[in-house]
């Protein structure tokens, strides 16, 4: 199941500051007002395209209570930070820090994409926030 990020209940919201060259976006989603099942998608963060998205980042607000584990990637799914801890509260995974996968340093996007979280695990308590820095086209 893919979950939809445009809704704005209370359970989702997304800022972004795509005017703005080297701007920041993020989008938060509450599990426990969703519902999530082991293999589920969450296509997070729209990414226009031309952009280069520099670094992705993942905080675990709230923790799952039992094993989650989340991969965050676009064009591959784990790209940028495979397999992290969404059951220890307060976490912060950084794709240049911890990203193991083959987009930690950054990917360029020629064709509008979105950044997908991707959790392993069934999930109902858990919150988490994505994150990313980039460049858009016009000031690369």
């Amino acid at each position: 199941m893919a979950v939809d990020q445009t809704y704005s209940d209370s359970f989702l919201s997304s800022v972004s500051q795509l005017g703005v060259p080297h701007g920041f976006m993020s989008a938060i989603l509450d599990t426990a007002s969703v519902g999530i099942s082991a293999g589920d998608q969450w296509e997070a963060l729209s990414i226009p395209a031309g952009t280069l998205v520099t670094e992705v980042g993942l905080l675990v607000m709230t923790a799952e209570g039992a094993t989650m584990t989340i991969d965050v990637g676009a064009s591959d799914p784990d790209g940028f930070l495979d397999g992290v801890d969404g059951n220890v509260a307060n976490a912060v995974y950084n794709s240049l820090e911890d990203g193991a996968g083959a987009k930690a340093g950054g990917e360029y996007f020629s064709a509008a994409d979105t950044i997908d979280v991707t959790f392993v695990n069934a999930a109902d308590t858990a919150k988490v926030m994505i994150w990313c820095r980039y460049v858009a086209s016009k000031d690369l």
